[in-house]
């Protein structure tokens, strides 16, 4: 079904956008969030409006 994988891509992306927050607040290494940055924009392409 495509509405199941629409809602299983907005899923991950929101996990990621928790993911980022969470290692902003953190304040950890700018390796970390740049690796996140880089999977995000992985994940972009494939993301269906």
């Amino acid at each position: 079904m495509p509405h199941q994988e629409y809602m299983v891509k907005k899923n991950i992306i929101h996990a990621l956008f928790i993911l980022i927050l969470g290692l902003n607040i953190q304040k950890r290494k700018h390796g970390d969030i740049t690796k996140l940055q880089v999977l995000k924009k992985q994940l972009q392409p494939n993301k269906v409006i």
